[in-house]
């Protein structure tokens, strides 16, 4: 283990005993929340149970949960706003009820006041804390590189305490308790740490920073469960690309039998389990999060939903886990979150953004295969926009197409914004572009 200090310092020695006990939630009120078809479901820990918990697709993304049931969620429209900027969809944070009424408005983030001078998209990673009363996520403002931030869960503005800034060059943001989540750096390290914690209390890069020589790919992110005695790290090796997928992909356990002496805190090395790197075209999007109880790590790929029970470790000489399988939990899901609030069961017509005015026209489409190659032709279907009577495409390479249901192929291996313009039989217009990226 390599610790690096970073601005404000180490956490003290009270604070990470804080961390060690927190007590989890019952076990047998967990529930995990994830998105699947367009929409954010719920299910029991064990993924039964599932129900659709968003009623109308809006564009949902980052699903979360707090220990008292209420959901989070980013979502919204692409539009144009009141003073000419415009922004993407999924670029405002959501709150709901357990039976999925909306808690209060919109909050909005950095991406819901893109322009062509500042472009920032959505936030990812969202998380909510254990108490409910605070949001953080990762945000890349103005293109530049990414930063983690915080907001009180009620903010109806850009409301960030204590952090201009946020943590530049970090993102992923994960709640360890309601007050400290750890962060991972953006990207390769050149001499900073891999990931710190950061106590909300505190100003920017405050927190006890460190590296672990086993994660020494690309990319990588790490979670820390409630109890501070885990920590797994999703390490990934984008070098190279083949075939639309990193080289490697690989989930590391560490343990930290002592956290309650920060300044002698260390991470031990468990055991490391090889993933298949086919099944992860983009590995921002695994979604790693704890058990309540600590004992399972909750992720996704393109099969679905994964778990693994990583309360019992063992190894081989090669350092490889002998006693950890993954397993799906939730076919085709993505993006999930363990929760410690129980499955409420929903109100039959709740309070929800999304829902489409009779007669509206409103401009949809779906891009298969979700993983499109170069010189393969894609098809974009707008079968799920209304009220519409004709439809034009434009590809972002230059070329157009019309008609509800299209093919097109593209040349060079590239991320293309994709627009489809729907008009009605008055002639009402709408819009939507979608980026669409394109592999060898």
């Amino acid at each position: 283990m390599h610790l690096h200090r970073l601005r404000g310092g180490l956490l003290g020695a009270s604070v990470l005993l804080f961390v060690l006990i927190v007590a989890a939630g019952p076990a047998s009120a967990d529930s995990l929340v994830y998105l699947k078809d367009g929409n954010v479901w719920i299910a029991n820990a064990d993924g039964s149970g599932a129900r659709q918990f968003t009623q109308h697709a809006y564009n949902w993304a980052w699903p979360s949960e707090d220990d008292s049931g209420n959901v989070v969620a980013v979502g919204g429209l692409q539009r144009n706003n009141p003073d000419g900027s415009d922004s993407s969809g999924s670029s405002e944070v959501y709150r709901f009820q357990p039976d999925g009424n909306e808690i209060g408005g919109a909050m909005p983030t950095w991406g819901s006041y893109s322009t062509p001078a500042c472009p920032t998209y959505g936030p990812r990673d969202v998380r909510v804390s254990p108490d409910g009363s605070k949001v953080a996520y990762s945000e890349f403002i103005c293109g530049s590189e990414g930063t983690a931030l915080w907001t009180p869960s009620d903010s109806t503005s850009l409301n960030f305490p204590n952090q201009p800034e946020g943590q530049k060059d970090y993102g992923q943001p994960s709640w360890v308790d309601s007050s400290h989540f750890v962060a991972t750096h953006v990207g390769t390290t050149f001499g900073n740490a891999q990931w710190f914690v950061h106590d909300v209390s505190q100003g920017e890069y405050a927190g006890g920073g460190w590296s672990e020589d086993q994660a020494d790919g690309t990319g990588f992110q790490a979670v820390i469960n409630r109890q501070g005695t885990r920590m797994a790290v999703f390490n990934q090796d984008a070098a190279n690309w083949t075939d639309g997928h990193p080289r490697s992909v690989k989930l590391l356990v560490y343990s930290a039998p002592d956290l309650a002496t920060a300044e002698t805190a260390d991470w031990s090395d468990e055991c490391s389990v090889t993933l298949d790197a086919t099944k992860y075209p983009d590995p921002n999007t695994i979604s790693p999060s704890f058990s309540p109880d600590g004992t399972k790590v909750l992720w996704a790929d393109s099969d679905g939903v994964k778990v693994a029970a990583v309360a019992d470790v063992a190894k081989d000489g090669s350092g490889n886990c002998t006693n950890v399988g993954p397993a799906t939990l939730i076919a085709g899901g993505s993006e999930p979150f363990y929760g410690a609030g129980k499955v409420a069961r929903g109100a039959a017509n709740p309070n929800q953004p999304g829902a489409t005015p009779a007669g509206a026209v409103l401009a949809q489409f779906t891009v298969a295969p979700k993983h499109p190659r170069v010189r393969h032709k894609i098809v974009f279907d707008a079968g799920k926009s209304t009220a519409a009577k004709s439809y034009a495409w434009s590809f972002g390479d230059g070329k157009k197409g019309k008609g509800r249901r299209v093919k097109h192929s593209y040349r060079k291996a590239k991320t293309y914004k994709v627009t489809l313009t729907v008009t009605d039989a008055a002639g009402k217009h709408a819009k939507i572009t979608h980026k669409v990226k394109v592999r060898r």
